[in-house]
């Protein structure tokens, strides 16, 4: 049994907790024709309102020692104090055919007279050290079968047609041995001639303690013909060479409790049934999940959704038109069960049938509840006690056509293991189960979201995607890693068992998972991902890693080293790790992030803490001047050529900064060169920016929403300005482009509705597209604005001298209709030198004389980007290029 799965003794717990005081409804039944107690046809109703939520001088009990769990037996007149049973409890009498209830379970009455009531008798239970847990002996009941419509019996048993079970009849066997259905429910009318010679000896009644089954209630002989009716008779079952074992735990009016259903579960097992069908209700409880999870170990255990028309937990309009939350049905809901909703004739789910509101999403999955295979549940043809035949509709009615439909196909091929089989009858499902599809079903047909990585020669890793565009290693269930040895199934029943990994001796010692596999981003480890891998000493995890599931590295003693690229530390479980882990394990992060490691829950906890040498795609954080005790965030762009970029790919630094920023020209001795994309997205109270001098790209975003900079002057050696780069930056007045600006990306000045001069020293017009200055903002593409084009009909354009027909003719800047060209004593404002050309100078040959703005030419590094010509720097001539 997966352990993974959400636990039910919290939701028992504070179930107790609320009908103890509240007297909340513990199971919602359905429409019905009769409904014990007097209720009206077709009316829907609490369980509550029919019987007590429990047996009054009744609890169930699990102890802590096995050698308690055969009988029972309690002295009287012991006092608490003295860690023995209270006064006034004494042993429940057990069947014969059962010696327990469960393993360390059993049932205890009481004086209620000594002990006032059930929430009592617990709490003085549970202080008994002996004692694991106690709780009531809740109620439980069939699901009584809903009204429809009277069948025209054209087609009397279409749902054996519809799930395609006739067909598979005509397969061959791979075993001979005539498979155990277990119907526990009101008892079966054994002498019924559809069921002659398929009902399996060893049956019994817990209701009046007595093998001499009969079914005065007629829910239990209907299921009965349903899954295994022979061929000789009026009607014929999913499997008529299946066997029924008659187990009775619920009485003439169909109610019953746990203390029954789980001595019949047990009871089934010990009798060798192969499935176990389950067409009844009721609350949870942690002694009903503890006999689930022993039986599922041995049988497959099928159960009805229920038919409140209610959605699994979520909020939704029922029957009458009431939204309200709702609660699972139990046990259908419980890990470690097939639950079984009911279809229509015409493929559609009944407007009766529970429901699961997100579906089997990954059958079985190790967390949470679910429902998972639509069966044919309305107007569904079978015995009644007396020897006759009905319809009867409801989930109760799909349960045991799933449960014979699933005892024939074991019959026909083989499943590794119960997750397999599950997740067969899911994939192959149309409208309904197929079973013909289930039958034929290949590996690739039944793992279509499966990935395989190479880690070597010997290992592959498995990986699941996850529907959200993403992948997890591993499936939940098992662990990700598979050698050469293959998979053995379980061939003593045809019941599958689970399946071995083969031997450790293959598994690799070290292993370094990937970030991207198939196109999608490993972000999380699945539940039991690296389980039992003993062999394992190191592993390198992705940057992209968010979250570790349960007992992720459970049972690795060799695991050494732990190497983390990621910049924050992943949401991991409680139980990823051994408790020793956190002593032995050595954590390698990137530079700049130990902090948030240990300050997050799991990760505190690890002892040896190791920082990584930077590399290529590294990211760390480092403190800038300006403003003082800044923190920023860094990419190592290239580790050999020695340059990053501010941000990695988010906000470089806190948003609410604000006044004068200073971005660094070398952090720990790289030189930043380029601006990230979002690295200032949404910093709204920056003033004003200074850049290093060897900035050279922009990316997209990068300054979008920087609604309090008023000028901004960009360095000279910038060529790329990318898409949205300064987008809605609203007060922005005074922007100075550098002379090497080769591109503009679409929208990068949008919404700079304050924008009135700009400096363009690129004597080559950029390519621009036609948005980048439209006074709109991009971001919001339904906000219309009144003026879009307020930027082009306002906005001086500063060309250099001589260029101004340039930029009137090329693509993007001939919107501007106020283009102006540079002056020969023009001096901006950002202090940046002037250049001229007086016409007192007159050109040499094959020499031209340039006028222009903005360029330093006092070094030969600097002259290097001009074109040859006679220039006036500060009214000195120099000479570049030329004699």
């Amino acid at each position: 049994m997966n352990k993974n799965k959400l636990s039910i003794a919290a939701v028992a717990l504070s179930l107790f907790v609320a009908t103890a005081t509240s007297g909340l409804a513990a199971v919602v039944v359905a429409p019905t024709d009769t409904v014990p107690g007097g209720v009206a046809t077709g009316e829907t109703v609490p369980y509550s309102t029919l019987a007590p939520q429990w047996r009054e001088g009744e609890v169930i009990v699990k102890l802590r020692q096995p050698a308690a769990a055969a009988r029972l037996r309690l002295p009287k007149g012991m006092a608490l104090a003295t860690s023995t049973v209270p006064s006034g409890f004494a042993a429940a009498t057990l069947a014969p055919t059962t010696p327990t209830i469960g393993n360390n379970i059993s049932l205890l009455t009481f004086d209620t007279t000594a002990i006032a009531s059930v929430p009592e008798a617990i709490r003085q239970l549970s202080n008994l050290p002996e004692v694991e847990y106690a709780e009531p002996n809740y109620l439980c009941h069939i699901l009584p079968h809903v009204s429809t419509a009277e069948a025209s019996r054209a087609d009397e048993q279409w749902g054996l047609k519809a799930i395609h079970v006739d067909e598979l009849w005509q397969q061959p066997l791979i075993s001979s041995r005539r498979p155990v259905i277990a119907i526990i429910d009101t008892g079966v009318d054994v002498d019924h001639p559809d069921l002659a010679g398929n009902i399996a000896p060893g049956g019994y009644d817990f209701v009046r303690n007595t093998d001499d089954i009969t079914d005065p209630n007629g829910h239990g002989t209907h299921c009965a013909g349903i899954a295994a009716a022979n061929e000789g008779g009026q009607v014929t079952g999913a499997n008529p060479q299946a066997l029924i074992l008659p187990i009775t735990v619920m009485d003439q009016g169909g109610s019953g409790d746990i203390n029954n259903i789980i001595r019949g579960i047990n009871h089934a097992v010990e009798a060798g049934a192969d499935i176990i069908s389950l067409s009844l209700g009721g609350t949870s409880s942690q002694a009903y999940q503890d006999a689930i999870n022993e039986a599922s170990e041995h049988a497959i255990i099928v159960a009805a959704a229920g038919n409140s028309g209610y959605c699994m937990v979520e909020s939704h309009r029922d029957l009458h038109g009431i939204a309200e939350p709702h609660v699972p049905a139990f046990p259908a809901a419980m890990p470690g069960v097939i639950a079984v909703m009911a279809t229509q004739e015409d493929g559609s789910l009944a407007q009766w049938s529970n429901f699961d509101c997100d579906g089997p999403l990954r059958p079985m999955a190790g967390t949470g509840y679910n429902y998972e295979l639509r069966v044919p549940g309305s107007q569904i043809l079978s015995t009644i006690p007396g020897g006759g035949c009905d319809y009867k509709s409801g989930t109760s009615m799909a349960c045991p056509l799933a449960a014979g439909a699933i005892s024939r196909l074991l019959q026909c091929r083989t499943f590794e293991s119960r997750e397999q089989l599950v997740r067969t009858l899911i994939v192959t499902s149309g409208n309904h189960i197929d079973l013909m599809a289930a039958y034929h079903a290949t590996e690739a047909t039944l793992h279509p979201d499966t990935l395989h990585y190479q880690a070597d020669s010997l290992t592959t890793i498995t990986l699941v995607a996850t529907g959200d565009g993403t992948a997890q290693v591993g499936d939940g269930l098992h662990p990700a890693l598979t050698t050469h040895s293959a998979a053995q199934p379980n061939s003593d029943s045809i019941v599958p068992g689970g399946f071995s990994t083969g031997s450790t001796a293959t598994l690799p010692t070290e292993l370094t998972l990937p970030a991207i596999v198939g196109g999608l981003a490993v972000t999380a480890l699945a539940p039991h991902a690296f389980e039992g891998c003993t062999t394992l000493t190191t592993i390198h995890l992705p940057s992209t890693l968010e979250a570790i599931g349960d007992s992720a590295f459970h049972d690795c003693p060799a695991l050494s080293d732990l190497y983390l690229d990621g910049e924050a530390a992943p949401q991991t479980s409680s139980t990823a790790f051994d408790d020793d882990a956190q002593q032995h394990v050595s954590l390698h992060l990137v530079r700049g992030y130990t902090a948030g490691f240990a300050a997050a829950p799991v990760w505190q906890h690890f002892k040896n803490w190791c920082e990584q040498p930077l590399r290529t795609g590294n990211r760390f954080i480092a403190t800038i001047d300006e403003p003082k005790g800044t923190s920023m965030t860094f990419l190592i762009y290239n580790m050999e050529r020695g340059y990053a970029q501010v941000g990695a790919g988010q906000t470089a630094i806190d948003i609410s900064t604000e006044g004068h920023l200073v971005i660094p020209k070398t952090v720990r001795g790289l030189s930043i060169r380029l601006i990230g994309r979002y690295a200032f997205l949404m910093c709204r109270r920056l003033k004003s920016i200074e850049f290093p001098v060897m900035t050279t790209f922009i990316d997209a975003a990068a300054f979008t929403y920087c609604d309090s900079l008023t000028e901004l002057k960009l360095p000279r050696a910038v060529t790329t300005i990318g898409n949205l780069a300064f987008a809605v930056c609203t007060q922005l007045q005074t922007l100075v482009l550098p002379p090497m600006l080769s591109s503009i990306g679409p929208s990068a000045f949008s919404g700079c509705s304050s924008l009135s001069t700009i400096y363009a020293h690129m004597r080559k017009p950029p390519y621009l597209p036609d948005d980048a200055f439209l006074n709109v903002n991009p971001l919001k593409p339904n906000e219309k604005s009144l003026h879009p084009n307020a930027i082009y009909d306002n906005a001086r354009l500063l060309v250099p001298p001589g260029c101004g027909d340039l930029y009137a003719q090329a693509p993007g800047w001939r919107l501007f209709r106020n283009i102006v060209e540079m002056t020969d004593d023009y001096r901006d404002p950002a202090g940046i030198e002037t250049i001229t050309a007086p016409s007192a100078f007159a050109a040499g040959n094959n020499t031209s004389v340039y006028t222009l703005q903005g360029q330093r030419v006092a070094t030969t590094l600097d002259s290097r980007h001009l074109p040859p010509g006679i220039y006036i720097v500060n009214g000195r001539k120099r000479v570049v290029g030329g004699r």
